[in-house]
């Protein structure tokens, strides 16, 4: 499968793969250039483990707890 295939937003971002089949570091940085550019990192949870998700069905949300004791609310796991 070549790289325009699954690297996502190539549009959006004006990248262009450096190979026809990208290897891992390239996709590596490529998926940390989408994590800044779209600010997803605010957004993300890293180096932990879910331990525990509790559909809400009042509040329709999942109950998400980690090893490190977060708790989140979220729409989607």
């Amino acid at each position: 499968m070549v790289a325009y295939d699954y690297l996502p937003l190539l549009d959006e971002t004006g990248y262009v793969p450096t190979r026809h089949y990208a290897g891992g570091e390239e996709i590596y940085e490529y998926c940390k250039m989408i994590a800044d550019r779209f600010n997803l990192y605010d957004l993300a949870v890293f180096g932990t483990t879910v331990t525990s998700t509790v559909w809400d069905a009042e509040s329709e949300l999942w109950n998400v707890e980690t090893d490190r004791g977060d708790t989140i609310k979220a729409r989607f796991v």
